[in-house]
């Protein structure tokens, strides 16, 4: 992000939004890691056709979110 930021001085708004969607897949990606469900998304095969169509590769119900009240 470093040598981005130095060769797009304006894009600093866009990089920052990147920066930030990085971080948290990479903190999501270190809290699958530490639960049970870690196995399965290790064994879990790319679905090339989903991949082709723009659908995503994971279910909403499959990330084991707990809704929370506003």
């Amino acid at each position: 992000m470093a040598k981005a930021r130095s060769i797009y001085r304006d894009l600093e708004e866009v990089l920052a939004f990147y920066e930030k969607v990085f971080r948290i897949q990479f903190s999501f990606k270190d809290r699958l890691g530490n639960q049970e469900k870690a196995g399965y998304w290790e064994k879990r095969e790319i679905n090339l056709g989903d991949l082709e169509s723009g659908s995503p590769q994971i279910r909403f119900e499959e990330l084991g979110l707990q809704p929370i009240l506003f």
